[in-house]
């Protein structure tokens, strides 16, 4: 999300009428007596997720009988299975990214 968007500028509304309200600003348990505050000054987020699956998948059979006389018979079964995987997922959470001309700086 870009530093202008409306999502970035709620955790920056550190607006003396609506800090205390504001669910987004940081309030520090170990002061308080202090008010709640911005750790977003800057920038806005990015989140991104790179999903990946590649399978491959393969079964070839092969029956064969016949008979020859009264009492003989062959059976011949030849098989062969192939398979494969490939599994990705990569995620990235980023706080803070200044978005300028298609580009993030962190």
């Amino acid at each position: 999300m870009h530093e202008n968007s409306n999502n970035a500028a709620a955790y920056r509304a550190d607006d003396p009428l609506l800090v205390n309200s504001n669910i987004f600003l940081f309030d520090d348990p170990d002061a308080p007596e202090l008010d709640p505050y911005t750790v977003l000054p800057n920038g806005g987020f990015r989140n991104t997720t790179n999903n990946t699956l590649v399978n491959y998948f393969m079964r070839n059979t092969l029956n064969y009988s016949t008979r020859f006389g009264d009492n003989h018979q062959v059976d011949v079964l030849v098989g062969q299975e192939v398979r494969s995987s490939d599994r990705t997922k990569e995620y990235a959470e980023g706080w803070g990214g200044i978005y300028l001309i298609k580009e993030v700086l962190c």
